[in-house]
């Protein structure tokens, strides 16, 4: 519900009315929410992978938001 709320208020602030949600796999975190919101100033989704699941101790519930600043 949370991820839904920062999209529609990405979408009423810009009005582009796109967030992407990307998932390879791996990379959830480092790759798809860190580097690209920074590289083309996109808000981005993603699935958490293998390491957010094994170091950072995400649970099957959880997703992960990139927001840029």
């Amino acid at each position: 519900m949370q991820m839904l709320e920062l999209e529609y208020a990405h979408t009423w602030n810009w009005g582009d009315g796109r967030v992407e949600l990307s998932s390879n796999g791996h990379g959830g975190s480092c790759y798809e929410v860190l580097t690209w919101p920074v590289v083309d100033n996109t808000v981005r989704m993603a699935v958490a992978d293998m390491g957010d699941r094994r170091h950072g101790m995400a649970q099957d519930d959880e997703m992960i938001i990139g927001i840029p600043v």
